[in-house]
C-alpha cells in the first residue's frame, strides 16, 4: 500500500472506536482514492502526486473518521427489548398467579407440581437471559461457513429423542439449527444454478420428513418450519445476485412445496388427524375428543370479563375449584389470561406481541447483508406463526397444535431458544451499518 494512503488511513481509523469495521472502511476509501488518483494520472501526473491530490480532495481525515464513527457503529434496538421484556414479565406474572390458585388441578390429569414447575422457571429464565446477552454479542457472520456442520447438528439432536424423551424440545431445537443452517445454505447455493438449488430442496425436504416424524402433534410445527425455509429460499431467490429465473423458480418452490405437503399429510392423515380438524367446525360432535377443548376454550373468550376473572375455567369438586383446561401454565396460558384477568388484559397482551413482531419485521428491512436478513427474516416468521397460532388454538380455532406462546408460555427449553433467537436477531441488527464488501486497491 502507497505510504501516503496509509498514513491517511491511519488517522481515519483512528477516530472509529469499533475496530470491527476499520478493515472494510480502509479497503472503501482506499477504492476511493486509487479511482481518483488513476484520473490524475491519465493526464500524465506521476502516481505519488496523483495520490497526495486524491488524498487531498478526501478532505480532512479525522473529520471524515469521527463521522464515520458515528455511522459505523454497533446499533441496539431498545424497542424490541422493552417489548421481549414485557411478554417476559407478563409471562411470569401468569404463571405465578396460576401457581398460587390453590388445588389447581385439570379435571382427569395428573396435579401440577406447584414447586418443580416454580424451580425450572427460576432456573431457566436467567439462563434464557443470559443466553439471549451472549448471542447479541456473538458475530454471527462468523457461523456462516459451518452452516452444513450445524445442518448435520440438527440431525444429531433429532436422533437424540430416543435417549432425552422430550419430543417438544427436540422439535425446537431441531427446527432451529436447521433454520439457522439453511440460512447460510441458501446464501452459498441460492445462485440460480439447478444443481445447488436442488441441494438446497432436497436438505429442504430432509429436514422436514425428520420432524414430521418426530412427534404425533408435528404437522402444526412442519407448517411453522416449511414457513422459515420458503422464507429463507424466497429471500434467496429475489436476492440481485440470483441469476436464474426468479418467476420460474418461485412457481417451482411454491408449487413444490404445496404439493409434497399435501402429498405428506394425505399419507398420514389418520382418523384422529382428521377428527382434529372437524372438530373446529362442530366441536359438539367430538366432545369425547378434541372437540371438548375447542368448547371450553371458546367458551372461556366468549364468556370473558372485560376486566377481571371469570369462572369458566373452572368446576367445583370437592369444596374447591379447579381447573377444566389442561396445559394452562403451557399451550394455553392465553385463554388462562383472558378468562382470569378479562378481555383488556388479553388485548394488551397481544398488542404487545404484535408490537414486538412489528419491530422485529422493520428491524429487518435495514439488514443488508444477506445471509443476516436470511436469518433474521425466518426469525421473524417463525416467532409470528408460532405467536399467531398458538392464539388462535387458544380461542378455539384451530386445533390443538403445541405452539406455545412465545416468551409467555411456560416451558424451559422452548423459553431458552425463543431468547437465544432474540438475541440473533438483535445481534445482526446491531451489525446492520458494518461496511461488507471489499473493494479494488491500488
Amino acid at each position: 500500500m502507497n505510504k501516503f494512503i496509509s498514513q491517511y488511513l491511519s488517522k481515519v481509523c483512528g477516530e472509529i472506536k469499533y475496530k470491527g469495521v476499520t478493515d472494510d472502511i480502509s479497503e472503501e476509501i482506499e477504492s476511493h482514492i486509487c479511482e481518483i488518483a488513476d484520473n490524475y494520472i491519465e493526464t500524465g501526473m506521476d502516481e505519488d502526486e496523483a495520490i497526495q491530490k486524491a488524498i487531498t480532495q478526501m478532505g480532512d481525515p479525522i473529520k471524515i473518521g469521527k463521522e464515520l464513527n458515528k455511522t459505523h457503529r454497533p446499533k441496539t434496538e431498545w424497542s424490541i427489548i422493552g417489548l421481549v421484556g414485557a411478554l417476559v414479565l407478563i409471562g411470569g406474572l401468569t404463571l405465578i398467579t396460576i401457581l398460587s390458585t390453590e388445588s389447581i388441578q385439570n379435571q382427569g390429569h395428573i396435579p401440577l407440581n406447584h414447586s418443580q414447575i416454580l424451580r425450572t422457571y427460576l432456573t431457566y429464565l436467567p439462563m434464557g437471559i443470559g443466553v439471549c446477552i451472549g448471542c447479541y454479542f456473538l458475530d454471527y457472520t462468523k457461523i456462516e461457513k459451518y452452516s452444513l456442520h450445524i445442518f448435520g447438528a440438527a440431525i444429531g439432536v433429532w436422533m437424540s429423542n430416543s435417549v432425552i424423551n422430550n419430543p417438544s424440545g427436540i422439535i425446537v431445537l431441531t427446527m432451529t439449527l436447521f433454520i439457522i443452517s439453511f440460512a447460510g445454505l441458501a446464501k452459498r447455493w441460492g445462485s440460480g444454478n439447478i444443481k445447488d438449488m436442488l441441494k438446497l430442496v432436497g436438505l429442504a425436504m430432509l429436514a422436514i420428513v425428520l420432524i414430521f416424524n418426530t412427534h404425533p402433534l408435528s404437522f402444526g410445527f412442519v407448517l411453522l418450519f416449511g414457513a422459515g425455509l420458503l422464507t429463507v429460499l424466497t429471500l434467496a431467490i429475489m436476492s440481485k445476485d440470483f441469476a436464474g429465473n426468479k418467476s420460474r423458480f418461485i412457481f417451482s418452490i411454491y408449487g413444490g412445496a404445496l404439493l409434497a405437503k399435501t402429498f405428506l399429510l394425505a399419507g398420514h392423515l389418520t382418523s384422529y388427524r382428521m377428527s382434529r380438524f372437524l372438530a373446529i367446525i362442530r366441536p359438539e360432535s367430538y366432545q369425547n375428543s378434541s372437540g371438548w377443548i375447542i368448547s371450553i376454550s371458546r367458551d372461556a373468550v366468549s364468556n370473558a370479563e372485560l376486566i377481571g376473572r371469570s369462572d369458566s375455567l373452572y368446576y367445583w369438586q370437592d369444596g374447591a375449584n379447579k381447573l377444566i383446561l389442561p396445559d394452562v401454565h403451557t399451550d394455553y396460558i392465553f385463554t388462562y389470561i383472558i378468562s382470569t384477568f378479562g378481555l383488556l388484559i388479553g388485548l394488551v397482551t397481544l398488542g404487545i406481541m404484535v408490537c414486538v413482531l412489528t419491530r422485529m419485521f422493520m428491524a429487518t428491512r435495514s439488514i443488508r447483508h444477506s445471509y443476516g436478513r436470511y436469518l433474521a427474516s425466518a426469525i421473524v416468521v417463525l416467532f409470528t406463526i408460532q405467536g399467531l397460532g398458538n392464539i388462535l388454538m387458544s380461542v378455539g380455532l384451530l386445533p390443538h397444535l403445541g405452539f406455545s406462546l412465545p416468551l409467555i408460555s411456560y416451558g424451559g427449553t422452548s423459553f431458552v431458544i425463543n431468547m437465544a433467537l432474540i438475541g440473533v436477531l438483535l445481534g445482526i441488527y446491531r451489525r446492520k451499518d458494518l461496511v461488507m464488501a471489499g473493494k479494488k486497491a491500488c
